[in-house]
């Protein structure tokens, strides 16, 4: 039923329960305004097994309806005792004891003598009060936060009007899960006082909403508090609310649900006589549904993820009461929503995986159901566009399971957010998956190349690795911030950091917003998969070239993946490898190691742990959170294993084949907040690996990071060899040999150009392309058009051009196409294929192809996502429809990439002459 449960206050508590109360019971019905309102077994245990729901059932209806709030609360708000901030929201509020919040870090209760409340005969309690409507005035009291304790000027305690927010909130989910339980039950046994307690509570909260105070409560910020009714225009991102503390969340949607389950069952006269209303479903439907979803609604629309939750109380409202004009301005702004919300690709504008899966929850579990006609029939799939796209996009980042809380509740049916496990490349979003080995017994590598035009985090180029859905290697991202601004640090990523700075080189660059970094290829057979991606804003200053490339590699049971990272300029590169979250094995290196002693910040920089986030501690201060163990120096290849401790097989081998020397540090850094699906000790720790590179005295630095990541597996024995090949400065081989085999990797730092070079077998291999992989029965061409091996040749045609137009027109095909005056070779294998699309500013953008059509203008692209952008025939300049809504100049060129492989069988060439094999370093 419900996408994000916290966001919409579904948090399991204890029911209030009414004195018996006569009710009628409901009469055979259709299904409800909203369908059926689900909520989870285990929910409603826990909220019924609470000692608060004891205490509840002494209460009579008039003690119950009196603790609803007549005046708006403030969500966010300090504990004035201890060092508890208004960010870790400290207060809690019990029925148990009405009047008091409790502080869960000190313990300490509210009012009390050292922070009284305000008295009439004592005015030393400050009060600040609002006129909320002409000559009624509500009040404020408040305690000044002491200036050591306090995170902004003026910082103040308002004790009561936390009070206040905390029992509405509870006392409208209690009205919920009233109802809720009422409607499960069998009509000839429902308990009278379910619905009776829903409804006085409904009815009570439609009574006091119209005079709450508008006001902005943003934690950081000092409070406002405005009149009841205060006309637009409102600040952007919603940050004036009525109900809640964020403007998208005005409708109260428990009290909606609700409603709509007792709205033809309970005693409406009945309600209207305690609480003194005449008509009360006029009061509940016009004073508090309608008059919060317009309010809601006249906020600006930025299109952000809090537009779901408006564009969803306008639908509810407009289906529970029959308002169409509210539907249908709904369904028009989804049409913006998805121009402006997505990428091109279906991913969610933020880039971030725990938001793309909160619009999808919302978007499937929500607003699909609302959008639905009442007799049940599907959403016309204009409805809600870019759907299917998102839900397909979700599989670019499978090796992260769901959240259990979206899958638990969902409506008006369970959905489930499971995707298709396979190889994916998200060329607008900048996000990709390597995976080999299907379901269950996969390999993955997701490569992240975000921008930072919404979140204006610091740019990042990183990788994540994850055997059988398992993570091994991980960063924090999908995790709650933690406390320092860590997560925020380059440092803190699988990542190569440029002169001990974070990517984007300084904090005013850092602010900035920043395009993602550019994917240059993808290619992904079910054995063999090869992604490069490139990232120009990262170290825009230090850096000509900072590029990864990935190649992952399947023989029989055996998975393995290789990194070339390159990195030209600078004078220090560090390439770090963090274990995953929560895990317990640690990097020991296979080599002499001594202790490290000291830090790794440079000595002019001080560490200061107590420094906030917000002063850019994470930015200048990152090395400090390393804890360094041990070091030892690498003159050639080498091995560190990420060792378990009991004896077993290390969990992954990572085999170092980069530029030497370089030196080898493991480290611990502070691992992530726990969460309630991961939980994890205060103080836990994340064992890291740094592979360092320093120039000499004022020279740049020039580095190759080639890594293979060798993970254990039951019952398979490790590599028999892996080493680097000497070979010409253009290109980079890798040797592996194993119980199957021997195979060699070649990767072309210039693909497009030839590079001629010698396998340790003494073999020649020559190839424009990418990346090659050789086995004694094969060639495994990617990228590029011809790879040749000791008379073995794998061939394939340049597809390359100029794109003129761009359309959207969704068919069988895909959602559109672009036109290129060139002639394709025939019989192309194109579907499934990606195509890159580079811009006149250098930017590269990447789609996934359908099939290629002949037309009399020349040929059509058809491409299964969205074409993202049109084309001026008068400037040539691209403008993207779908987010970020920028424009790039052309011209606009085009290539597609490949892969082919041939056995011995296949035709035969001259062989190079033979040389004496080349030296083969190895570990």
């Amino acid at each position: 039923m419900i996408a994000r449960p916290i966001r919409t206050a579904l948090i399991p508590a204890a029911c209030l329960l009414l004195a018996t109360t006569a009710v009628a019971q409901r009469q055979p019905q259709s299904q409800p305004s909203l369908g059926p309102v689900r909520l989870p077994k285990e929910w409603q245990d826990r909220f019924w097994g609470t000692p608060q729901a004891q205490a509840m059932l002494k209460l009579s209806p008039k003690e119950l309806t009196d603790l609803v709030p007549v005046q708006a609360g403030f969500r966010f708000c300090p504990c004035p005792s201890c060092d508890a901030g208004e960010r870790t929201d400290p207060l809690a509020w019990s029925i148990e004891k009405p009047k008091v919040v409790r502080c869960r870090k000190c313990q300490g209760e509210f009012p009390n003598p050292s922070f009284p409340a305000p008295s009439p005969s004592d005015k030393k309690v400050p009060v600040e009060k609002v006129e909320v409507s002409p000559g009624v005035w509500h009040s404020y009291p408040y305690h000044d936060v002491d200036d050591d304790k306090a995170d902004y000027f003026d910082e103040r305690a308002y004790l009561e009007a936390k009070r206040d927010y905390e029992a509405r909130a509870f006392l409208a989910k209690a009205a919920l899960y009233c109802a809720v339980r009422w409607d499960d039950q069998a009509p000839q046994a429902r308990d009278p006082k379910l619905a009776a307690t829903a409804a006085a509570l409904i009815l009570r909260f439609a009574q006091v909403y119209p005079a709450y105070a508008m006001h902005n409560d943003r934690p950081g910020v000092s409070k406002l508090l405005l009149p009841a009714k205060v006309p637009p225009p409102y600040r952007h991102s919603y940050q004036t609310g009525k109900w809640d503390w964020n403007g998208s969340l005005e409708t109260p949607m428990n009290l909606l649900l609700a409603y709509s389950l007792i709205r033809d069952g309970a005693d409406w006269t009945e309600a209207g006589k305690l609480l003194d209303c005449p008509n009360p479903k006029r009061t509940i439907e016009e004073d508090l549904f309608l008059a919060s979803a317009e309010l809601s609604a006249r906020h600006p629309d930025d299109c952000t993820e809090d537009s779901l939750a408006v564009y969803r109380g306008m639908l509810s409202v407009g289906r529970l009461l029959g308002r169409k004009d509210l539907v249908i301005e709904a369904r028009s702004r989804l049409a913006e929503f998805a121009r402006r919300g997505f990428y091109y690709d279906g991913f969610w504008r933020g880039a971030d995986v725990l938001s793309h899966r909160r619009v999808l929850g919302m978007l499937e579990g929500w607003i699909d159901g609302l959008l639905a006609e009442p007799n049940g029939r599907p959403v016309v799939a204009i409805d809600v566009p870019m759907l299917d796209l998102a839900r397909s996009a979700a599989a670019a980042v499978a090796s992260r399971p769901p959240d259990p809380e979206i899958l638990q509740a969902s409506w008006p049916v369970e959905t489930s957010l499971e995707t298709e496990h396979r190889p994916m490349l998200l060329g607008g979003a900048g996000l990709a998956l390597l995976s080999v080995g299907g379901p269950g017994k996969s390999l993955d590598v997701e490569i992240r190349g975000r921008d930072s035009l919404v979140d204006r985090r610091c740019q990042r180029l990183a990788f994540r690795l994850s055997l059988d859905g398992v993570p091994l290697l991980d960063d924090l991202d999908e995790h709650p911030a933690t406390a320092d601004g860590w997560d925020l640090a380059t440092a803190s990523h699988n990542t190569v950091v440029v002169n001990g700075l974070n990517q984007r080189e300084t904090p005013q660059a850092a602010r900035t917003p920043a395009p993602s970094s550019d994917f240059l290829y993808f290619a992904a057979e079910p054995d063999f998969q090869v992604a490069t991606v490139s990232d120009r804003h990262a170290y825009p200053i230090s850096t000509r070239r900072y590029r990864q490339t990935f190649l992952v590699s399947r023989w029989g049971r055996r998975r393995y993946a290789l990194s070339i990272f390159e990195v030209d300029g600078g004078v220090q590169h560090d390439q770090i490898f963090h274990t995953a979250y929560g895990r317990k094995e640690h990097w020991r290196p296979n080599m002499a190691a001594t202790p490290f002693a000291g830090s790794l910040l440079p000595p002019s920089i001080e560490f200061l742990p107590s420094a906030r986030p917000d002063e850019g501690r994470w930015f200048v201060q990152a090395y400090g959170e390393f804890r360094p163990r041990l070091r030892a120096e690498a003159s050639g290849p080498c091995r560190v294993d990420l060792d378990r401790g009991d004896g077993s097989p290390p969990a992954l081998r990572l085999h170092l084949l980069g530029d030497s020397p370089a030196g080898v540090i493991t480290a611990e850094s502070p691992d992530g907040p726990p969460t309630p699906h991961a939980p994890a000790p205060s103080g836990a720790t994340r064992s890291d690996l740094i592979v360092r590179r320093r120039a000499e005295a004022g020279a740049q630095l020039t580095s190759t990071f080639v890594s293979l990541f060798e993970p254990s597996e039951p019952g398979l024995a490790p590599l028999d060899r892996v080493g680097r090949v000497d070979s010409v400065a253009d290109a980079v081989v890798v040797l592996v040999e194993s119980p199957e085999g021997t195979e060699h990797f070649i990767f072309n730092r210039k693909p497009g150009t030839r590079v001629q070079v010698q396998l340790a077998s003494g073999r020649y291999v020559t190839t424009d392309g990418l990346a090659v992989r050789v086995r004694d029965d094969e060639i495994v061409l990617s990228g590029g058009t011809y790879a040749e091996a000791n008379g073995t040749l794998a061939s394939q045609p340049s597809v390359r051009g100029t794109i003129t137009a761009a359309e959207r027109a969704p068919s069988d095909h895909g959602r559109g196409w672009f036109l290129t005056p060139d002639k394709l070779p025939e019989g192309l294998a194109v579907a499934g294929r990606s195509l890159f699309v580079e811009h006149g500013d250098g930017s590269v953008k990447a789609w996934t192809l359908d099939s290629v059509e002949p037309t009399a203008a020349g040929t059509r692209l058809w491409v299964r996502e969205e074409p993202g952008f049109t084309i001026d025939p008068a400037t040539d300049e691209a403008a993207y429809y779908q987010f970020p809504l920028n424009k790039a100049p052309g011209p606009h060129r085009f290539r597609l990439a490949q892969t082919t492989r041939v056995r011995p069988t296949a035709r035969k060439v001259a062989a190079s002459p033979a040389i004496n094999r080349p030296r083969a370093s190895s570990n």
